[in-house]
């Protein structure tokens, strides 16, 4: 067991932030501290808007599909039915510039996180629609030659609970 597990951005691909939490959970002493962050909804709500807008005018039948980064009510909620108390939390939204849509899914793909991105970015290989998403993306946001992407995150401090409550864990 530990008394400290820290986490940065490990968790942004978990299908189920409950279960990852609980497995936290079961290693950490009772009174042990999580510190986590997390990327939550709104991150790149412009790319994504700007491709889904593309999708959609290029053909009505295009299963196109955006990763949904979680809400901040949802990352407490499954800490909370984990067996964690929150202790402190502290979100942060951050903009960067970039010169166009290709130079931010370039970035995206050089820091690993076309990852979850991987069921979407498919349609981009399709030039039409990664014009139209680059003339929509700079017509809809851009300003002086550079459109922004938007990061939203949460940093949490949570603790085991120690009030005698024992986690069961489903196995």
């Amino acid at each position: 067991t530990f008394d400290m597990v820290i986490s940065n951005s490990v968790y942004k691909r978990s299908r189920n932030l409950q279960t990852a939490f609980r497995k936290v959970n079961r290693i950490l002493i009772y009174g042990g501290k999580f510190y986590l962050s997390i990327i939550t909804r709104g991150t790149l709500r412009e790319l994504q808007s700007s491709f889904l807008r593309a999708c959609k005018k290029r053909t009505k039948s295009y299963p196109a599909a955006v990763y949904r980064h979680p809400q901040i009510c949802e990352v407490i909620k499954a800490l909370k039915n984990s067996g964690f108390r929150v202790a402190q939390t502290a979100t942060y939204q951050k903009t960067k510039y970039y010169s166009s849509a290709a130079e931010i899914i370039k970035w995206l793909k050089s820091i690993g996180a076309n990852y979850y991105y991987r069921t979407w970015m498919k349609g981009l290989n399709c030039r039409p629609v990664l014009q139209d998403l680059e003339n929509y993306y700079k017509s809809r946001y851009g300003k002086n030659g550079r459109i922004p992407a938007t990061f939203c995150g949460l940093i949490i401090e949570a603790i085991k609970n120690t009030d005698g409550h024992r986690f069961r864990h489903n196995r």
